[in-house]
C-alpha cells in the first residue's frame, strides 16, 4: 500500500502485459493490453472501443433530427419582438405559474418516493427472483 500523501492513487498494474497464457488461446499478437475493457472481437480481431457500426448511423442521425429539429423551429420562428408584451398577459404569467408550479411538484414528489424506492431496490438483491423481477417490472413498465 502506498503511504506517501503525495501520491494518493495506487498505480494499477495491467492483467496481462505482452502475451496472453498458453490456454487462453489467442496468440500474443491478438491481446488486449491493460486486462480492463476491450477484449476479442468478431474474427479473433482486436474490439475497437467506440466503433458505431455504420448500420447505425441512419437511426443516429434520425434521433438526432427528431430532437433538434422541434426545437429550433422554435427557437427561429418565435416572435421575439413581441415577447415582453407577450409575457405581461395574464393568461400566460397563469400559464407559467402552473407549469413552474407542477414541475417543482413532480421534482419533489419524485425525490421523496423515488430516493425510498431506490434503496429499496438497492438491497433487493437477497430476495428470492420472483419478487425482485417483479417489483422491477412494475417499477420500470409504466
Amino acid at each position: 500500500m502506498n503511504t506517501d500523501p503525495t501520491q494518493p492513487f495506487r498505480r494499477m498494474t495491467p492483467r496481462w502485459t505482452g502475451s496472453a497464457p498458453a490456454h487462453a488461446g489467442v496468440s500474443s499478437s491478438e491481446t488486449v493490453s491493460g486486462g480492463m475493457g476491450g477484449g476479442l472481437g468478431s474474427a479473433g480481431r482486436p474490439a475497437r472501443r467506440g466503433f458505431l457500426a455504420p448500420a447505425l448511423w441512419l437511426p443516429a442521425a434520425l434521433a438526432l433530427a427528431l430532437l433538434t429539429l422541434p426545437l429550433l423551429a422554435l427557437v427561429t420562428r418565435a416572435p421575439w419582438a413581441e415577447l415582453p408584451q407577450l409575457l405581461s398577459r395574464t393568461e400566460v404569467s397563469q400559464a407559467l405559474g402552473l407549469s413552474l408550479g407542477t414541475a417543482t411538484t413532480s421534482t419533489a414528489l419524485c425525490l421523496v418516493l423515488g430516493i425510498p424506492l431506490a434503496l429499496v431496490l438497492a438491497r433487493s438483491a437477497g430476495w428470492p427472483l420472483v419478487p425482485r423481477r417483479l417489483l422491477r417490472a412494475l417499477i420500470t413498465v409504466p
